[in-house]
């Protein structure tokens, strides 16, 4: 399977609501969040890549992927 590789990106703005973005990139992070009303554009935000990257295998192997624990 091939796609595009995307990156987790946590948007808070300074009114205090925030919001996760799956996006290849930052810059679509934030059309994205302008396109659905969540920011206006020139707004100032604190913008994080919260990206963790994991495998399948490191989920089976962490009993994460059974039960959720991640333990």
């Amino acid at each position: 399977m091939t796609g595009k590789k995307v990156r987790f990106y946590s948007i808070k703005t300074k009114t205090g609501y925030s919001g996760m973005f799956i996006t290849p990139t930052k810059e679509e992070a934030v059309e994205l969040a302008i396109e659905r009303g969540f920011l206006k554009a020139g707004e100032e935000v604190d913008m994080r890549d919260v990206t963790v990257e994991r495998t399948i295998a490191d989920d089976l192997h962490s009993g994460s992927a059974v039960d959720g624990s991640g333990e």
